[in-house]
């Protein structure tokens, strides 16, 4: 396999680290997205520099509420998938948590507000391939 260039979405936190390790190990050359590395998916700052032929979402929210973890997850997935139009990125990996169904309802619908968007850019611009 050729190595890609690869952006990882959350790449410092937790599961990012991991995805980042875990790319770098299959030879590929990885752009690390994070606040703390000058990238806020938030409001897209630094966003369309850091986009590449692929991105890995392993983003995560610390908020505590439903209303501020819906906002925080709408704005990072209209942001990121608004900077892969315009970037011409192919691939989107969308990390999630495993067992999404039996997690508290406020976190689960967080985490599944940005879905619709992302699916409608997905048919319309990649494959699909949903993973369970």
């Amino acid at each position: 396999m050729q190595p890609v260039r690869i952006a990882v979405a959350g790449a410092t936190g937790n599961i990012g680290a991991l995805t980042v390790a875990a790319l770098r190990n299959a030879g590929h050359q990885v752009v690390r997205i994070s606040r703390s590395l000058g990238v806020d998916l938030t409001n897209g700052d630094g966003l369309d520099a850091a986009l590449t032929h692929a991105v890995v979402d392993t983003t995560n929210c610390t908020a505590t509420g439903r209303d501020e973890a819906v906002a925080y997850f709408g704005a990072t997935i209209r942001n990121l998938l608004a900077a892969e139009q315009r970037a011409g990125v192919r691939h989107h990996v969308l990390l999630s948590i495993v067992g999404i169904d039996r997690v508290d309802v406020a976190r689960r619908t967080a985490m599944v507000s940005p879905l619709p968007a992302l699916s409608i850019w997905d048919r319309a611009r990649m494959p699909s391939t949903a993973q369970p």
